[in-house]
């Protein structure tokens, strides 16, 4: 999906590597991006190889900005990085634990009071899951799987910690999505996205 919008756009892919959950070493695979002399590197995994890919990049001299996706909100993604991710970009939830919105503030305090910890995106989209699910017991006729999927269906700007939240005909989840950008230790938004804008 994102080459085929990237080259829509007018972008070049100049080269593309895999590599294996776990992997330890992907020092091959930037140096054969690095061949390719990219502007930038796009890493759709998880926090738990990205720290390694970044640091590793810089160590084979790849100095161009890495992008990402929702896999890598983690408060581990630094503690793999370093300062190798410094003015990196993700794409994310739409979820700061540094909002002042009252809602998501009581959600993050409550969450650091019981888990010793502050959350995720991913702990958000669980809470916000959660939150779907009990609005649409509350309206659903009959609560059996058709009762409750129709009344998921039904629902509109329910207002959930990542956002207002709508289910469309399709039975997905129509709201904002942001840009992060890697800040020392911290993500903050960089960037928000409506629904419209998306193209969702």
């Amino acid at each position: 999906v994102f080459s085929e919008q990237f080259k829509k756009g007018g972008g070049t892919i100049t080269g593309e590597q895999t590599y294996q959950e776990c992997d330890q070493d992907f020092k091959a695979q930037l140096n054969a991006l690095k061949a390719n002399a990219p502007d930038a590197i796009l890493v759709p995994g998880y926090y738990s190889e990205v720290g390694t890919i970044a640091r590793q990049a810089l160590e084979v001299g790849l100095k161009v900005p890495l992008i990402g996706g929702d896999g890598w909100d983690s408060p581990e993604l630094i503690k793999g990085a370093g300062t190798a991710l410094e003015g990196a970009f993700f794409g994310d939830h739409n979820f700061s634990a540094k909002s002042t919105d009252p809602a998501v503030k009581k959600f993050v305090d409550d969450f650091k009071a019981k888990h010793n910890t502050e959350p995720d995106a991913l702990a958000a989209l669980g809470y916000d899951a959660a939150g779907l699910l009990i609005a649409a017991m509350k309206n659903a006729k009959e609560l059996d799987g058709t009762g409750i999927r129709d009344a998921l269906a039904e629902l509109k700007d329910f207002a959930g910690v990542t956002g207002k939240i709508s289910i469309d005909a399709l039975r997905n989840a129509r709201k904002s999505a942001v840009i992060m950008k890697v800040t020392g230790a911290t993500f903050d938004i960089f960037k928000t996205y409506t629904p419209e804008q998306v193209g969702l």
